[in-house]
């Protein structure tokens, strides 16, 4: 009989932060997250139902996202796909409720985790640093904190989660990670001299 294969989570890339005035970017650690799809045409009258028997909500609208009691964030990117991130060790319990709850609603989940990573920008200086690579509006106006929006960063595709004011989770496929780590190091170095 075959050994079964054993497969761990390891952390190959390091301590990936910068630290800058104003400026703090960072690799979030043991994050774990999960992406939901609706697998057909699925009414907004069955997403309500889902979030009456879940533990939290997926949002109805478009490019929000939102925090539920467990400290999960949970964004819609389209109409169709969310993304849940929630620590490594939580994030199983999201994937297996929205499997069991959705499954009669064609609303499925799929660990990300190994994936998908999350990057946290935060400081009075991060529109600023986006605006360097990436065309969309930051003013407070127009992407308050609540919002979400996919984009390009430095030509890497991104999910930018406004978290909390001056604070955005940038969730990317992990195959970009270096690339754009690469790119937010040197844009970061104008950022040195204040």
């Amino acid at each position: 009989m075959a050994d079964m294969l054993r497969l761990e989570r390891r952390d190959c890339h390091g301590d990936l932060s910068l630290n800058l005035p104003e400026l703090s970017i960072s690799l979030r650690k043991n994050t774990g997250i999960g992406m939901v799809q609706k697998s057909q045409p699925v009414s907004d009258d069955q997403v309500i139902a889902f979030n009456k028997e879940a533990s939290f909500s997926l949002p109805l609208q478009s490019c929000r996202v939102v925090k539920d009691e467990q400290g999960g964030e949970i964004c819609s990117i389209s109409p169709t796909m969310w993304f849940v991130q929630t620590d490594y060790e939580k994030i199983n319990s999201y994937i297996q409720q929205i499997n069991t709850l959705g499954h009669d609603r064609s609303i499925i989940a799929t660990n990300m985790s190994d994936q998908i990573v999350c990057l946290e920008v935060s400081g009075t200086r991060a529109i600023e640093f986006f605006s360097k690579g990436c065309s969309l509006d930051f003013r407070k106006n127009t992407f308050p904190v609540g919002h979400s929006a996919r984009s390009l960063l430095g030509q890497a595709n991104v999910v930018f989660n406004h978290i909390d004011v001056n604070k955005y989770h940038l969730l990317l496929d992990i195959s970009l990670l270096d690339y754009l780590w690469k790119w937010m190091r040197e844009t970061s170095l104008e950022f040195t001299f204040g």
